[in-house]
């Protein structure tokens, strides 16, 4: 009697069926953004970290991704191995997911521009036939990932510049002794 409980506890532990994990895997680490990257898993809000994290492991330099949407169930390409895509605001990176994978691109600041499912792999493990499209997600960032942006050159050179102002200040000091 006093085993009942433990039995019952492990029956519902088995019969409860497992969650869905969001483990973002890089497949190919000598991978190029602006070629795509292609990533296991999934392109969605609560992936954002594990997909920079597989990404700024394996590569540098980093990525910083924030998310900005997604198509849904309406969006005309669902199904389909390419099209064409148009966002409101400025997107960063793209990411075109189909089946269990998903390429990563950097579009640069771009509000429309062409996607493709194209080195995306079936359940198979071949690339054909195709998988068709599952979601467009949109991402921002910096500008163009390992290039500084014009103000990051500026504030440095004024920092540079400051500094040796400030050492030249310095040196010009004299100290005399009565």
């Amino acid at each position: 009697m006093r085993y009942l409980p433990v039995a019952a506890a492990m029956l519902a532990a088995i019969s409860t069926p497992a969650l869905a994990t969001n483990l973002v895997v890089l497949e190919n680490s000598s991978c190029n953004l602006t070629t795509g990257c292609l990533f296991t898993g999934n392109a969605n809000p609560s992936t954002v970290g594990d997909i920079m994290d597989a990404y700024n492991g394996a590569k540098d330099p980093d990525i910083l991704l924030t998310w900005l949407g997604a198509t849904d169930d309406s969006f005309s390409g669902k199904g389909n191995l390419d099209g064409t895509w148009t966002f409101s605001q400025p997107v960063d990176y793209l990411a075109v997911k189909a089946g269990n994978q998903f390429m990563l691109y950097y579009v640069g600041g771009a509000t429309s521009g062409n996607w493709s499912t194209d080195g995306l792999f079936n359940p198979n493990g071949q690339t054909h036939p195709q998988l068709g499209l599952s979601h467009l997600a949109f991402y921002a960032g910096p500008n163009d990932p390992g290039v500084p942006e014009p103000a990051s050159w500026a504030m440095m050179l004024g920092g540079f510049g400051m500094m040796g102002g400030v050492m030249r200040a310095r040196r010009k000091a004299s100290v005399t002794f009565a």
